[in-house]
């Protein structure tokens, strides 16, 4: 797969790229460093062309059997999520959102795709009534694909040449990393992954709660195996820029 993301090393760069995102980039070189202590954040700025990325969004569910997650998640839907979907759109990337157990909890109304309260949902290419998606954004930059489905959301992201993905969504620590569709499985298969690091939130331990200490672990564990992070302030600048 062709690169879409690079770092840009000269001033004279900028004005090149379409889409100029600041990130947090972990240096941890156990070779170089004598301790862990030794480790440091170099903050960046990296070229993305906008017309090969997309927005993933798992699990922006509209409600949630665990009253205490939830609570901290409403906040960080009203405060992130939402103005992240309100930038996206207006950016026109395409968005793609992902809810496990759809009928269970739904799409929270606020970022729910437009055109009805029902997402487009997709069948699997491999199922004996599968549906063609080779044009399936020829009307609408924002649908909505069931349960995970990977084979589904491959087909889309290749047969529309995307190739980077900022992920947001819920919970940072379990689907967002996780499931078939989340980071680990679609940098595998060769996508460039950005974690949007404030629109999003891990399931914290009793021990951790307090700090969020959950979600910086698994924050900087993306950032050191899988693809930087930015967040939401960051990608306004770029994409308002």
């Amino acid at each position: 797969m062709e690169n879409s993301m690079s770092k840009l090393e000269n001033e004279s760069d900028y004005g090149k790229c379409p889409l100029n995102v600041r990130v947090n980039l972990p240096i941890v070189d156990f070779d170089r460093y004598y301790t862990e202590k030794d480790s440091t954040v170099s903050f960046d700025t990296v070229c993305i062309d906008r017309d090969r990325t997309a927005l993933i969004i798992i699990d922006v569910w509209e409600r949630h059997h665990n009253e205490g997650w939830f609570a901290r998640a409403g906040e960080n839907i009203r405060t992130k999520m939402i103005p992240l979907v309100d930038l996206i759109r207006k950016s026109g990337l395409t968005i793609i959102h992902i809810p496990h157990e759809y009928e269970t909890y739904g799409i929270h109304p606020v970022v729910r795709p437009p055109g009805g309260s029902e997402p487009i949902v997709l069948r699997s290419v491999s199922c004996p009534k599968c549906q063609d998606v080779s044009d399936i954004l020829a009307d609408s930059r924002e649908i909505a694909i069931k349960d995970y489905d990977i084979d589904v959301l491959s087909r889309v992201l290749r047969d529309h040449d995307i190739t980077t993905l900022l992920y947001a969504g819920y919970a940072s620590n379990w689907c967002l990393l996780h499931r078939d569709a989340g980071i680990i499985t679609m940098k595998k298969l060769g996508f460039n992954i950005v974690f949007i690091r404030d629109c999003s939130l891990a399931i914290e331990m009793p021990e951790t709660l307090e700090g969020e200490l959950a979600h910086k672990v698994v924050t900087w564990m993306i950032e050191c195996q899988h693809g930087p992070s930015t967040t939401l302030d960051d990608l306004r600048e770029a994409l308002e820029r």
